[in-house]
């Protein structure tokens, strides 16, 4: 299934600290997992998206591929240990004032 994940969310990994902001998004992509598909291994992965991002110092060039939904949240399709969490959706982030 795909995500809910929209252009302009904030995400970060299980495996990591690092924010990025999604700048492109590909839905339901059934593309076989790379390293598996070097072996010639070509059938297709579970309905997955492809996520393009930059992190918070707007750094351009992160990709985050291979993530679907299910009701337990947002994991890969190739290593279910790995999953995103949205921390903020598009345009509700809101920022602190300090006077």
């Amino acid at each position: 299934m795909a995500t809910s994940i929209q252009v302009g969310d904030v995400v970060r990994t299980s495996y990591g600290d690092r924010e990025y902001t999604v700048t492109h998004v590909i839905r339901d992509c059934v593309c076989p997992e790379y390293v598996r598909s070097l072996s010639g291994d070509t059938r297709p992965s579970a309905a997955h998206d492809h996520l393009s991002c930059r992190d918070s110092e707007s750094r351009g060039g992160y990709a985050l591929n291979g993530y679907a939904e299910s009701p337990d949240g947002i994991h890969s399709v190739w290593h279910p240990r790995d999953r995103l969490v949205v921390v903020d959706h598009a345009g509700t982030r809101q920022l602190e004032l300090a006077f």
